[in-house]
Parts: C-alpha cells; sequence; structure tokens
C-alpha cells in the first residue's frame, strides 16, 4: 500500500476527521441494541484513525471496496468468503482465544 505524499491534503483530513467521526458515531444513536452502538462506535473510530494514520488515498480506498466487493460477489449458501477473511486476518483466532480465556478464569 502507498501512502499519500501531499502533506496539505493530510493535514486537511487530520483537521476534519475528529468532527466526521463524531458526526459518524452520533448517527448510530438509532442502533437497535446498546451493545451493537458500543461495537460500532470502536469500529468507526478504529477505521477512521487507520485511514488518517495511513493517509489512504481515494485510489487506495477505491481498490479496498473493490477486493471487498468481489469477495462478497464469492459468496453463497455455502461459501462464506468473509468468514474466510476474518480468519486470514486473524480475528477469528482472536475471538475464540478471547472466549476460552474468559471461560478459563469464570
Amino acid at each position: 500500500m502507498t501512502v499519500m505524499a501531499d502533506k496539505d491534503e493530510g493535514a486537511l483530513i487530520a483537521e476534519v476527521f475528529p468532527e466526521l467521526t463524531r458526526h459518524v458515531i452520533d448517527r448510530m444513536g438509532n442502533a437497535k441494541s446498546d451493545r451493537l452502538r458500543a461495537v460500532m462506535e470502536v469500529v468507526i473510530r478504529h477505521l477512521h484513525a487507520i485511514v488518517r494514520e495511513a493517509k489512504v488515498t481515494q485510489g487506495e480506498w477505491s481498490q479496498a471496496i473493490d477486493f471487498l466487493t468481489r469477495a462478497g460477489k464469492m459468496c453463497s449458501e455455502s461459501r462464506q468468503e468473509f468468514i474466510w477473511l476474518s480468519d486470514i486476518l486473524g480475528v477469528s483466532a482472536g475471538r475464540r482465544g478471547r472466549q476460552c480465556s474468559r471461560s478459563r478464569h469464570q
């Protein structure tokens, strides 16, 4: 992944993000549950932080969206590409490990 080299654009992003992040989080106020709202707030804060820190360009973001779109198109009743992706990214194992750790401490 290449990072954006334009420092002026990066500075503008840094200025806009705190307000934008708060606005997006506030839109989650009507979530169906407090837990969903809490999890989505964390997802939004971290995703915005990644975009800000990595200075993701529009082209890079388009590539990421294209990747997710292609993965989604490969999904079917018997094939779930996003589970596979969560395995590759270590999310599934991390979540399982956390559950096992909690079970041992109870």
